[in-house]
């Protein structure tokens, strides 16, 4: 079963009991205020589930502004991390542009210690994110 934390046109974050993986998914950057409220709700789902693992759809992810990939790094990353998030799987994306800026928010990502890697299966992911065979 899955409980849904964010729900927008542009976003969904939920949490998926089955295989304890909060999964993060955007397809477009709605601006400021409604990017930070969907990547604070991916902490919501973390504290309110006690899952250490996300995994993060960028496979139609948009390119970012430089502004959010600053606040990605140096804001969210340490309160995700305080939160209890311990890996971050990403779904790669074929987009360069977006492949671009999510290597610019990991090689920024020096104020936490939670461990990224990319993946271009989701079963693969989940595998890493949970120790276990999918």
């Amino acid at each position: 079963m899955s409980t849904r934390y964010f729900d927008g046109d542009f976003a969904t974050v939920e949490y998926h009991d089955e295989i304890n993986v909060v999964i993060a998914k955007m397809t477009d950057y709605p601006g400021e205020n409604q990017f930070r409220k969907y990547m604070d709700s991916i902490i919501t789902a973390v504290n309110e589930t006690g899952c250490q693992n996300v995994l993060a759809d960028t496979r139609d992810h948009p390119p970012l502004p430089e502004s959010e990939m600053r606040w990605s790094a140096e804001s969210w990353g340490p309160k995700a991390e305080l939160a209890g998030v311990n890996q971050i799987a990403a779904l790669a994306t074929q987009h360069v542009a977006t492949k671009m800026t999510l290597d610019t928010v990991t090689e920024q990502s020096t104020a936490d210690d939670i461990e990224r890697q990319y993946f271009a299966k989701f079963d693969e992911a989940v595998e890493w994110l949970t120790n276990e065979p999918s």
